[in-house]
């Protein structure tokens, strides 16, 4: 067991049975279970996603904001920024202008998404509603989640651990250096 607050419950998340887990949820070159399930998710009725990934890829959060409408949800995404390749860095960059240039036309923008920047950031976390996680080895890029052998896995029915998960969104949150959105 493991003595971090952060994981009190780690036992009980393996071993409770109220739960509902999709696992193994694989990406090869030639399967794309994890993309398809983030789609699902994109596509489905939530109201507030976190995204925390230390790559993503800038057309992946473009295609994001232009498939579901941001009038009642919230958008929260921690990545990294200064050690990015140069197009990984010049495609966040495009998608903040277009996240800027998207705010002006809908000033609550600048209150649903926010982008932090945090550079220890690792794990690669989708919380949705704070009721599902979908967690693996892949980033938000199209070589993680098209071409690389990755590993992943889905949990529902989470909300008992929203503590636990806000605890962790928080400690991510507090160690990120700056904000790409809004600015």
């Amino acid at each position: 067991m493991l003595n971090n607050p952060l994981f009190s419950n780690f036992n009980t998340i393996c071993l409770s049975s109220e739960m509902k887990l999709e696992f193994p949820i694989i990406t090869t070159p030639v399967k794309d279970d994890f993309l398809t399930k983030f789609q699902q998710l994109v596509d489905s009725d939530f109201k507030e996603l976190i995204l925390i990934a230390p790559f993503v890829d800038g057309q992946l959060i473009q295609n994001l904001m232009l498939r579901f409408p941001l009038s009642e949800r919230k958008l929260t995404i921690v990545t990294r920024y200064g050690d990015l390749y140069k197009k990984q860095k010049k495609n966040l960059n495009i998608a903040v202008k277009r996240l800027t240039k998207m705010a002006r036309k809908d000033p609550t923008l600048s209150q649903r998404v926010i982008w932090y920047v945090n550079k220890r950031v690792h794990a690669k976390v989708f919380i949705v509603n704070w009721e599902s996680v979908l967690f693996g080895s892949q980033n938000l890029t199209y070589s993680a989640l098209k071409e690389n052998y990755e590993l992943g896995a889905y949990f529902e029915d989470l909300a008992q651990y929203k503590s636990d998960l806000e605890t962790f969104v928080k400690a991510v949150i507090s160690g990120s250096t700056q904000t790409l959105f809004p600015t």
